[in-house]
């Protein structure tokens, strides 16, 4: 009997033993010290996609402090009216300095227009706060001269990535939908540009109609034009030869499905992230996966081929604006009062982004506006 115990003994001991060895070998995911408490203003709607509000959460989730960083949603007028987003900036950032006492910076998340006259604002107002402006919407070029870090698209690489995509997959014809809000936008009129001159080149037929806009227009009606667009299209280059992308993100699962429904070309979406748009449309459930670019292209690619539509789907292969919002936290919470990240600290941030998000993305730091980055990622059919 004696013996029995003593062996249970040592089998307990051992078994404490290795899982406390375990427990040495496993690291805990690195946590951030902050510098002071940082506001990222994030669009919040019922049509806006909810990936930007789940990698919020997963930098936030990343300080030590977890009053370091406050995720305020942004919502209804604001979304698109400078006027009503100064208000909320204003509000939000006075409301915060008077209970805190410090603000160290103020960070506009991707999805929304409007941002320069707020970002300007609190440069004024508050000298010393850090800030950092993603996808500024209509004028990066708003921005020069200012000591705010700009994040934006690589519009000419992209755009010419998706003109030899549609190539690659047979289109004959390239129909790129812009609206009378997006039409005006620096970054759209670069890529429409561009775009057309590639479709020259390789010999596409280039299109762009001008449809209703989701958030200037409401859904309905920007659901309703998309859906004509691809009918007429579809009427006038039959078996699928035309390819479609739109300039309104929101827009994206209704653009995707009425294609697919065509058999028609989708070669990859203005969102630039894998994440949106593509998944949906094809009934990928990506609840507790909203972050996870490389589980939403892997079920992607595989409920295409099971509905036979590989070949004519395409997806940028990393999250773009989930990229740029961590390369933004990356930066701010580094700098001292009132500095402007040098290349060197925005491209450390960059490749810490990169590894922890997964996937290869370029970053270009513009020649005529030194606070001005772009990006860029692969774009692939799926496989």
């Amino acid at each position: 009997m004696k013996n029995q115990l003593k062996r249970a003994a040592a089998l307990l001991l051992a078994v404490a033993l290795l899982a406390g060895m375990a427990a040495c070998g496993k690291k805990e995911p690195e946590k951030w010290a902050s510098r002071g408490q940082i506001i990222v203003f994030v669009a919040q709607d019922d049509v806006i996609p909810t990936e930007i509000n789940q990698a919020s959460k997963v930098l936030w989730a990343q300080f030590a402090d977890p009053y370091a960083l406050v995720v305020q949603r942004v919502t209804g007028d604001a979304l698109n009216d400078s006027a009503a987003l100064l208000a909320l900036v204003q509000k939000v950032v006075e409301n915060q300095a008077a209970a805190q006492g410090t603000i160290h910076a103020a960070i506009f998340a991707p999805g929304f227009a409007g941002t320069s006259t707020a970002a300007n604002w609190l440069q004024t107002q508050y000298p010393d706060l850090r800030v950092a402006v993603c996808q500024p919407g209509a004028r990066a070029s708003s921005f020069a001269g200012t000591a705010a870090l700009v994040l934006d698209f690589d519009y000419g690489a992209m755009a010419k990535a998706v003109a030899a995509q549609a190539d690659a997959m047979g289109a004959e014809a390239f129909y790129y939908l812009t609206t009378s809000r997006t039409g005006s936008f620096e970054g759209s009129k670069t890529f429409h540009d561009v775009l057309a001159g590639e479709c020259a080149a390789l010999g596409l037929h280039f299109s762009d109609p001008v449809v209703r806009d989701t958030l200037a227009d409401g859904k309905e009606a920007a659901q309703a034009d998309i859906i004509q667009c691809v009918n007429q299209a579809d009427a006038k280059w039959p078996d699928g030869k035309f390819a479609m992308y739109s300039a309104d993100r929101l827009a994206s699962e209704t653009l995707a499905v009425a294609l697919l429904q065509k058999r028609a070309i989708l070669p990859g979406f203005s969102g630039g992230t894998p994440l949106e748009g593509i998944p949906a449309a094809l009934g990928v459930d990506m609840l507790g996966h909203e972050t996870d670019a490389a589980y939403a292209l892997a079920q992607s690619a595989a409920l295409a081929e099971s509905f036979g539509l590989r070949g004519s789907i395409a997806a940028w292969q990393v999250s773009l604006p989930s990229l740029m919002l961590e390369i933004a936290v990356r930066c701010v919470n580094a700098l001292e009062p009132g500095a402007l990240p040098t290349q060197a600290q925005v491209e450390e941030a960059f490749g810490a982004a990169k590894a922890a998000l997964g996937g290869e993305a370029t970053m270009t730091q513009d020649a005529a506006q030194a606070n001005l980055y772009s990006f860029s990622c692969e774009l692939k059919g799926l496989e």
